[in-house]
């Protein structure tokens, strides 16, 4: 037997409670012809949508699967395994190659920056000017919020 593991997509979700979690394994599992019988483990953060001993996700993935073990994995952990496993899909690591170098690109000359606000400007009147962010070497959450880019109203 050959332990492997996989990024296997990131997804979005509306709600966050154990159940819609639970929906939302189940059909990546599904989507990606995996069975929970061979789950062996389960890794989460201390929030209780996912650790909660009745109604989290841990304890609902059980209930499919007596063998899937929950341990509790400190949140810079998952944030490290997150990040490490996104580097083993070329995508992911083209991608976010290029909003990095966009990001250094843009904020590394104030010509530039000001430049691209303008341009957004003019794009879109009346709109939020969107920053780029900075990646983060080791903080999943972080890349995430670097994507969406925060908004600035226009001066």
């Amino acid at each position: 037997m050959e332990i492997k593991e996989r990024f296997l997509q990131v997804c979005n979700v509306a709600k966050t409670t154990g159940e819609e979690m639970e929906k939302t394994v189940l059909d990546l599992l599904k989507n990606n012809n995996l069975q929970i019988e061979n789950m062996r483990g389960q890794g989460y953060d201390g929030a209780a949508n996912m650790s909660g001993q009745y109604k989290g996700l841990q304890s609902r993935i059980l209930q499919h699967n007596n063998k899937a073990l929950y341990v509790h994995w400190q949140a810079h952990c998952l944030n490290l395994v997150l990040v490490e496993a996104a580097k083993s899909s070329i995508h992911f690591i083209t991608f976010f190659n290029l909003v990095q170098k966009l990001y250094v690109f843009l904020t590394s000359s104030s010509k530039r920056h000001t430049a691209f606000v303008k341009c957004q400007e003019a794009l879109h009147p009346g709109e939020r000017v969107i920053q780029l962010q900075k990646l983060s070497d080791t903080r999943w959450a972080c890349r995430e919020k670097a994507l969406k880019a925060s908004g600035q109203s226009p001066d």
